[in-house]
């Protein structure tokens, strides 16, 4: 009997972790799109548009005047989804784009270190990697000085 009871035992471990698999992902996804409801709407940086509250209005405001002084060259969207370039699923918007002649130069997300964590965030990242497209992203719990937005921006655009 040792050996039927092992098999048992075996297959209720295995149905068991199933169940709370299941629960984990469905739970997942419920908190992503409670997240990701930002609006998947794309409107060019003179409309500006309210950040999301997770996000830090000062580090927006400062690459949003960085793209306008130094960066003017490329057209601006914000809240840009990435099913503008293919992708399909579920996605967090990136919080800007840089188009220049209607081709996507690169994606810059703005987002606090806890977001690097979402599948969905990840799912952005790599649709944008996945096209060629840099992909630039700025954590709102450190500065993002103006010399340094101008700098990381520089570097990975081209």
């Amino acid at each position: 009997m040792g050996f039927f009871d092992n098999l048992l035992k075996r297959g209720a471990n295995r149905v068991l972790s199933n169940l709370v698999n299941d629960a984990a992902d469905k739970l997942t996804d419920k908190i992503e799109d409670k997240i990701t409801e930002r609006t998947d709407t794309t409107t060019t940086v003179n409309s500006s548009p309210k950040p999301a509250a997770s996000t830090s209005t000062s580090a927006i405001d400062t690459i949003r005047n960085v793209l306008r002084t130094d960066f003017s060259m490329y057209e601006v969207k914000e809240n840009v989804s990435p099913t503008t370039i293919g992708g399909t699923g579920k996605f967090v918007p990136y919080t800007f784009g840089l188009y220049e002649s209607g081709q996507p130069k690169a994606f810059i997300m703005v987002t606090d270190h806890n977001k690097e964590q979402l599948r969905t965030f990840r799912w952005s990242k790599e649709e944008a990697e996945k096209n060629g497209i840099p992909f630039i992203n700025f954590f709102t719990q450190f500065p993002n000085k103006m010399e340094y937005v101008k700098n990381r921006l520089a570097q990975n655009i081209k």
